[in-house]
């Protein structure tokens, strides 16, 4: 029988597979758009939270190394903080890319901003929120239902968990400290009178609060020698009325973990102790609110060359013995801070261990081993000065110089209090009064 004969209906069946093919087609496009474009998308959402979690920090930790959270009555330091933290997130949004490409929009507010009680106030605990967005992201193969570039857009809110003031937030916070210095400063301003004065206090014993809001102590210099009698180098420490600037070297809870810098000239190994916790980062917390001991064992810590105090401090802040500080220079061998500047501003020093190929001597550097954190006590303790005295605050600290003499001069950079009726977990900061966190996604 011939091949070319024709069956019934078999004329009405040419062409389906055609149809059942590109109607296939369309369905597997469909598919490719979803799942390509679908995770292309949200692969940019995911890098514009990025770009906002990582704007939205960098814009709080602006806020704090502005010092604005010690003088909450500056208006103008207030407002030149708000500047400085829209720069710094900004900046920092736009190093985050968005489907490889910087956002478009990039928008910095301030939720607390102008809250009442002081002018330009931000507030007990200054927020700052950034909103990004990128509005041309490309898509593939939906482009066949639309050419309109898909939108991308997300926010973050930042705060600095300031402890200062935090009663009257109705729920203040412990915070706990590591890293911190055993330099156990009285709660005594020394731009402020004679201690212990009410008028001389860095903060409230009770509250928390700052005593002096707007008065400017930051910025201030302050001269520190320990306080534990006249005995020679090598005589136990023996407490008296400590005046401002006057430390005792604290007992820091035992710690197995001691992040200490290189052997060098300048770094010796340190016995266990107030020369270990003063040059190394102890792993050992300090928390508000909680007693801690004096060290009274310990030697007399900064009396002659060759003590603990010279010793451990020119090996924290990499400075020579025998080099007497003159002033902030592109020369010094520590890192320098110009106070003056607001946001402060730290140059590198010749034995600066941040030094690299593009960062050099006398450049702005954002981090440095002269900023050191140190606890301060409640002089109105009963216990004080002898026994276990109650941590009410902690300065954050320049160290400018460490003298042949164990003396050490620094400038304040901050000023945190703690409120006496703080309640449940801490907030951990690693080596700073007031941490930052990300509180909004």
């Amino acid at each position: 029988m011939p091949n070319n004969i024709s069956r019934p209906g078999q004329k009405q069946q040419r062409g389906q597979t055609i149809l059942l093919v590109a109607v296939s087609l369309v369905v597997i496009l469909a598919m490719a758009a979803l799942a390509i474009d679908v995770v292309t998308l949200y692969t940019a959402r995911s890098e514009a939270q990025r770009s906002a979690d990582a704007a939205a920090l960098a814009g709080a930790k602006m806020l704090v190394d502005s010092g604005m959270t010690s003088d909450p009555c500056n208006a103008t330091l207030a407002g030149n903080a708000k500047t400085w933290a829209t720069q710094q997130a900004t900046t920092a949004a736009q190093q985050n890319t968005i489907a490889g490409i910087a956002p478009g929009r990039i928008n910095v507010t301030f939720p607390n901003g102008g809250s009442t009680g002081c002018p330009g106030n931000f507030g007990i605990n200054p927020q700052i929120m950034v909103q990004v967005q990128r509005t041309d992201v490309p898509t593939f193969f939906a482009r066949i239902w639309s050419r309109t570039p898909a939108t991308i857009s997300a926010s973050a809110v930042a705060e600095a968990y300031n402890p200062s003031n935090a009663a009257s937030a109705g729920s203040p916070v412990p915070v706990a400290i590591r890293c911190a210095k055993p330099l156990l400063l009285p709660n005594c301003d020394p731009g402020r009178g004679a201690c212990p004065s009410t008028a001389a206090q860095f903060v409230d014993p009770t509250t928390g609060n700052i005593s002096n809001p707007g008065s400017g102590v930051v910025g201030e210099s302050i001269t520190m020698n320990s306080n534990c009698g006249s005995g020679a180098q090598g005589a136990p420490c023996v407490p008296g009325n400590a005046g401002a600037g006057q430390y005792y070297p604290l007992a820091l809870p035992p710690s197995a973990l001691h992040l200490c810098p290189g052997l060098s000239a300048l770094c010796q190994p340190p016995p266990a102790g107030f020369q270990q916790d003063l040059q190394c980062c102890s792993g050992s917390t300090l928390q508000c609110g909680q007693q801690y001991s004096i060290d009274n064992t310990a030697v007399k810590p900064d009396t002659g060359v060759g003590g603990q105090a010279q010793l451990g401090g020119q090996c924290l802040i990499h400075e020579p013995a025998g080099t007497p500080f003159s002033g902030c220079s592109t020369n010094n061998p520590q890192d320098c801070l110009l106070p003056l500047a607001s946001p402060p501003r730290i140059l590198a020093g010749t034995n600066s261990p941040f030094l690299s190929p593009t960062v050099n001597t006398g450049d702005q550097i954002t981090t440095s081993d002269s900023v050191i954190t140190v606890p301060i006590y409640d002089t109105t303790s009963p216990n004080a000065p002898a026994g276990p005295v109650t941590i009410i605050g902690f300065l954050q600290l320049f160290i400018n110089d460490v003298k042949d003499d164990g003396t050490i001069v620094a400038t304040v950079m901050n000023v945190a209090g703690c409120d006496q009726n703080v309640a449940g977990n801490p907030v951990q900061g690693a080596a700073t009064t007031i941490p930052v966190r990300l509180i909004h996604q």
